[in-house]
């Protein structure tokens, strides 16, 4: 890595610290500084830590099932890596029966792991008895997916109670793995629906 890299990488660590150490005095617990630092969200090229608080405290295991009962996930070989409220991360594994005729991955895959990314993020924020439905999305791509993996990372921007703002964005490590080479990104917008009592994911 380059000098200017090196020093920019001390510059993001003394910042991360500072703002724990300032969290610390506040009297938060580490759970909640975790929790913090994990919903994080790029605006206009400054990371952003952004607080989200789950309506739902049993968010992770809703969304575990959630994901569990969606079969397209397990169709093209998706597979949930990491949650925190308002974040997920995911990884989609290359198969030769989603590519392209360039030997790409079709970005129709891509799209699908976007959406459902933007989806779970928002669930994890949504209340208790309601589900999440896209309204609309628009994906962007920067490369081809050539990659044997996938890493997708799904935030939310603004979480409401009938709408909720998210935007995803497709990561491939190079071959040195020190930096991600963007492959995608989505904003989408989703809504939340009330489902009923006796509703269970896959039903």
């Amino acid at each position: 890595k380059t000098a200017n890299g090196r020093a920019g990488h001390l510059l993001i660590s003394m910042a991360i610290l500072a703002f724990i150490a300032s969290l610390t005095r506040k009297g938060a617990s580490l759970q909640n500084i975790m929790c913090k630092l994990a919903c994080e969200s790029n605006i206009g090229g400054m990371k952003k830590l952004t607080i989200y608080t789950p309506r739902d405290p049993d968010y992770q295991a809703r969304v575990s099932a959630s994901f569990a009962a969606q079969t397209a996930m397990s169709s093209m070989q998706i597979s949930l890596l990491s949650l925190a409220p308002g974040k997920i991360v995911m990884r989609l594994n290359r198969s030769p029966d989603f590519l392209q005729q360039q030997g790409f991955i079709h970005g129709g895959v891509i799209t699908s792991a976007l959406d459902s990314a933007c989806g779970f993020a928002a669930l994890s924020l949504s209340a208790t008895g309601t589900e999440v439905l896209s309204i609309e999305f628009k994906t962007s791509f920067m490369a081809p997916a050539r990659g044997q993996e996938i890493f997708i990372e799904g935030v939310v921007l603004k979480s409401g109670r009938r709408v909720s703002f998210c935007e995803a964005k497709a990561y491939e490590a190079n071959a040195e793995a020190e930096e991600r080479r963007l492959i995608a990104a989505m904003t989408s917008s989703l809504a939340h629906v009330e489902v009923p009592p006796d509703w269970k994911p896959g039903g």
